[in-house]
């Protein structure tokens, strides 16, 4: 038996220092996955994003609304597909929107994503 308590401060120990990347190649996540397995996005405005706000409770992690924003039109769309996590060049986690491929294509557009994280997923 594990207590809440220390389940939760694990997770706070694995939330730190994660960056939120988005990733554009037609993948679905899997637990053998390493960051090669990622094509990261690139589209004008685009930076990884280093996560400072996470909300830890009952053994699950959620961050506060991520915004992605293009800055310049783009004559072909990117396909976003998913997002991942990184720490210190290391995949830690990742997830694929439901309704992938999210196009990016019109400045100004904004592409909102709120990273989450469970044990056991």
């Amino acid at each position: 038996m594990i207590t809440d308590s220390t389940i939760d401060d694990f997770l706070r120990h694995l939330t730190t220092g994660l960056t939120l990347h988005l990733f554009v190649n037609d993948h679905t996540p899997a637990p053998s996955d390493s960051l090669p397995d990622y094509t990261e996005a690139d589209f004008p405005g685009y930076q990884p994003q280093l996560l400072t706000k996470w909300f830890i409770v009952a053994g699950q992690a959620r961050h506060a609304q991520v915004a992605f924003t293009l800055a310049d039109d783009l004559r072909t769309p990117q396909q976003v597909y998913g997002w991942y996590l990184v720490r210190n060049s290391e995949l830690v986690a990742a997830d694929r929107h439901e309704e992938a491929p999210w196009p990016m294509s019109i400045a100004r557009s904004k592409l909102k994503v709120t990273p989450h994280l469970a044990l056991g997923e």
